[in-house]
C-alpha cells in the first residue's frame, strides 16, 4: 500500500505518535506505541532512532517499504527490533521491509516464536550479533536477512536451542570481515534440541569461520550453502 507524502496524513506509522524521524530526536516512545498498536508502517525516507528494543506483539505487524526505511539503534541493550521475550510464545507476527542500522547489542532478536514471516531486513550498524534467534522457534520463516557492511564482534547469524521445523532462506553476511562467525548454530543456553529446519542460499564472505554447527543442532537440511574467502 502506498502511503501519502504528507506526514499528517499517516494513520499506522510512528508519526501518529509523536515520532520526529530525523534520525537524531529519540522516537523509542512513539514507535513502540505504534509497534504495540499491531500494524505499523515505516515510510520510506525516514529514520526513527530508538534507545530501547522495540518489541513486536503478537499477531502484529511491522513492516517498512525496503531499505529506505530505517530504525537506528542508539546502544540498544538487546535487539533493536524484538519479536518474543522467551516468557510466552508470541506468533502470526509479520515483520520485515527496513534497514537496521546505529549500534545494539542485536539488529533483530526473536526468541519464543511460532508462525512468523520475518523477510528483508538489512543491518547496516555495529552488533555483537547480527540476527540473533535465541530459543524455542517452531515454523517461523525468516528469509531475505542481510548484514552486509556490518560491524559484527561475533556472529552475524546467530542460531540458539529449539530451532526446529523453521524455513529459511538467502541469508547473506556480505563484505563483513573480521567477524568470529558468519553462521553459528549452537543450544548455548540449552533451551533444547534443534531439527527439521530447512536452509536455503546461505552464503557468507570474510570472517574466520563459514558455518559452525555445535550442540543440540541435527537433522537441519542446507541447500545450496556458499563461502568465499573465510580463513
Amino acid at each position: 500500500t502506498k502511503m501519502p507524502s504528507d506526514r499528517a496524513n499517516y494513520s499506522n506509522t510512528p508519526f501518529a505518535y509523536g515520532a520526529v524521524g530525523d534520525g537524531t530526536a529519540d522516537d523509542t516512545t512513539a514507535v513502540q506505541h505504534c509497534g504495540k498498536s499491531g500494524y505499523c508502517w515505516l515510510p520510506a525516507g525516514y529514520t526513527f532512532k530508538v534507545s530501547a528494543p522495540i518489541q513486536i506483539p503478537h499477531e502484529g505487524t511491522f513492516i517498512g517499504a525496503g531499505a529506505a526505511s530505517a530504525i537506528q539503534g542508539a546502544s540498544v541493550a538487546g535487539g533493536v527490533v524484538q519479536i518474543g521475550d522467551g516468557a510466552s510464545r508470541v506468533y502470526n507476527c509479520t515483520v520485515g521491509g527496513f534497514k537496521v542500522t546505529g549500534s545494539a547489542v542485536n539488529a533483530v532478536k526473536m526468541c519464543g516464536t511460532s508462525s512468523n514471516t520475518v523477510s528483508n531486513i538489512w543491518a547496516r550498524g555495529g552488533f555483537i550479533d547480527g540476527f540473533k534467534f535465541d530459543c524455542g522457534y517452531f515454523g517461523d520463516e525468516l528469509s531475505n536477512l542481510s548484514t552486509d557492511r556490518c560491524a559484527i564482534s561475533n556472529a552475524c547469524f546467530w542460531v540458539g536451542g529449539g530451532f526446529n521445523a523453521n524455513a529459511c532462506s538467502q541469508w547473506y553476511t556480505g563484505d563483513t570481515l573480521g567477524m568470529p562467525f558468519n553462521f553459528f548454530f549452537e543450544d548455548a543456553n540449552s533451551t533444547g534440541e534443534s531439527y527439521g529446519s530447512v536452509f536455503n542460499g546461505l552464503c557468507c564472505q570474510g570472517g574466520v569461520t563459514g558455518l559452525y554447527v555445535g550442540a543440540n543442532h541435527g537433522g537441519h537440511t542446507f541447500n545450496g550453502y556458499y563461502s568465499e574467502n573465510v580463513v
